[in-house]
């Protein structure tokens, strides 16, 4: 595993990618300069297919890494913040309670029935996401060993794909003018798609976890 950066301050960039995705490199590089300038701590996870897919067992689809991983790291923030095993035990089952309180299964988007592995070298064709549950999801003991603890206040979550184009723009300002929301989130351009899940900031606290 690759670990980049000490993840002390305010502001926490976050990646990950396979590493077999040439674009997750380029990106990354972008995304470490507007970290740089801005005196951000930036953290990469660069694993193989078969790591990422061992972790998210017996989930199908990568993407879930994304969650596995946002949970564990927010896991460990909250823990060296003081919080107990037994209060973010108690957390998950709460939110499980919540999820499960009656409300008929949500459908599936049909803007990620499928989706593309374009630009993944030695990958072809789509994958569906149908199949997967929609069981909640608890950390696993992911390997992080090698990262460093998280201490700031918020995660900046930037997908493999994505880059920063306005290194102008600050992050506080976002963080401000969402008034210091748990979760500041955009909407995605594409009108199906009521968020875009690749670019967001999530608070370092219990509500996120």
């Amino acid at each position: 595993m690759n670990v980049g950066g000490e993840a002390t301050g305010e502001i926490t960039i976050l990646m990950a990618y396979s590493d077999d995705y040439t674009i997750g490199k380029l990106c990354e590089s972008v995304n470490r300069e507007y970290a740089a300038r801005h005196g951000y701590n930036f953290v990469s996870h660069v694993n193989t297919c078969d790591e990422i897919l061992e972790w998210i067992r017996p989930k199908l689809h990568m993407t879930w890494f994304k969650i596995y991983l946002l949970r564990q790291l927010m896991r460990d923030a909250l823990l060296r913040r003081g919080y107990s095993e037994l209060e973010l035990s108690e957390m998950v089952e709460r939110a499980g309670q919540q999820s499960a309180g009656g409300k008929d299964k949500e459908k599936v988007s049909p803007a990620i029935e499928a989706v593309s592995f374009e630009g993944r070298e030695g990958t072809e064709g789509h994958e569906s996401l149908s199949t997967e549950t929609d069981e909640r999801v608890v950390p696993k003991d992911v390997s992080l060993a090698a990262k460093p603890p998280i201490t700031s206040d918020y995660l900046f979550w930037i997908d493999g794909d994505a880059m920063v184009c306005y290194h102008e723009l600050k992050a506080e300002k976002i963080i401000n003018e969402g008034h210091h929301k748990e979760l500041i989130i955009a909407e995605d351009m594409h009108k199906l798609n009521p968020i875009n899940a690749g670019v967001f900031l999530l608070k370092v606290c219990p509500w996120s976890f």
